[in-house]
C-alpha cells in the first residue's frame, strides 16, 4: 500500500508529464542558410548535385533546372541508408534495399515507406538559401535570419 507521502509526489510527477512541463527541450525553428555556390563546382551545372553538411544536418541538394535546385533530406525512409541522385533518370536511388525516389523526393519503388523530407531551396545569384528547422537557440541566442554559411 502506498503511504500518502508517496502517492503525492507521483500525483505531481504525473501531473508535469500531462501537462508537458518538465525540462525545457530546444524547439525547431525555420531559418534560412545562405551557401555560396562557388564553393560547389560539383553543383553548377544543371544535373549536379553535392550532400554537404549544414548546420549538423547532412542535405542533398540538386540543380535541377536553370535557375532552381533541390533540396532533400538523404536518408533513405526505409533503412536510413544514404540516397544518391541518379541525375540520368532525375531520380533518387538507395544503394542498400534500392528504393526509388522522383524529383519531388516522392517513394516510387522499392520498401521505403515515406518520401524524402523536403527542404525549402532557392538558387539567388550566386548562391543557394536553404530553410531548414534548426533548434530555437532560445533568448539571447541570435534571431537565426542571417545567412551564415556552412
Amino acid at each position: 500500500m502506498m503511504d500518502r507521502r508517496r502517492f503525492l509526489a507521483s500525483l505531481g510527477a504525473g501531473t508535469f508529464v500531462v501537462l508537458g512541463i518538465g525540462p525545457r527541450k530546444a524547439m525547431a525553428v525555420p531559418r534560412k542558410v545562405a551557401l555560396s555556390l562557388a564553393k560547389f563546382d560539383r553543383l553548377k551545372p544543371v544535373g549536379g548535385f553535392i550532400v554537404v553538411k549544414v548546420k549538423e544536418r547532412e542535405v542533398l541538394i540538386v540543380h535541377d533546372a536553370e535557375g532552381s535546385v533541390r533540396a532533400f533530406d538523404p536518408v533513405c525512409t526505409h533503412m536510413a541508408c544514404l540516397v544518391g541522385y541518379k541525375p540520368e533518370d532525375r531520380r533518387f536511388v538507395c544503394p542498400c534495399h534500392f528504393s526509388i525516389f522522383d524529383l519531388d523526393g516522392k517513394v516510387v519503388g522499392g520498401p521505403a515507406p515515406r518520401d524524402l523530407e523536403r527542404y525549402d531551396a532557392v538558387l539567388e545569384g550566386d548562391r543557394i538559401v536553404l530553410t531548414l528547422d534548426l533548434p530555437d537557440a532560445g533568448p539571447g541566442g541570435g534571431s537565426g535570419t542571417g545567412t551564415p554559411g556552412p
